[in-house]
């Protein structure tokens, strides 16, 4: 498919004579598309915040909350485990510089 330079790529008839012919009937349209993308992304360790940009999202909570889509509950706790080891691991090394040395008080 040859573009011609300044004419703008009409989505309709892209999916039309493009899309739809050789996806036959599993295309589910751009906006499972684009949930998809944000998902792969986000499963190869791309961060919403570079998604939300590819996506034009004005803020990165649209990508989470709409378009990263996780199959199951296991899938959710093992990605907030992998989080909370990140940000648990940064945390505590931060935490531990500012309290080395002082007896630490419960909160």
């Amino acid at each position: 498919m040859n573009a011609t330079p300044g004419i703008s790529l009409n989505l309709d008839n892209l999916e039309k004579r493009t899309i739809r012919p050789i996806l036959k009937g599993t295309w589910l349209g751009w906006q499972a598309l684009r949930r998809g993308l944000a998902t792969s992304l986000y499963h190869r360790g791309v961060p919403a915040e570079t998604a939300q940009t590819i996506l034009r999202h004005e803020r990165a909570e649209t990508t989470r909350k709409h378009y990263i889509k996780l199959q199951t509950s296991a899938e959710g706790l093992a990605a907030m485990k992998k989080l909370e080891r990140v940000v648990g691991r940064k945390w505590g090394e931060n935490h531990h510089r500012k309290t080395k040395g002082k007896e630490l008080k419960p909160a």
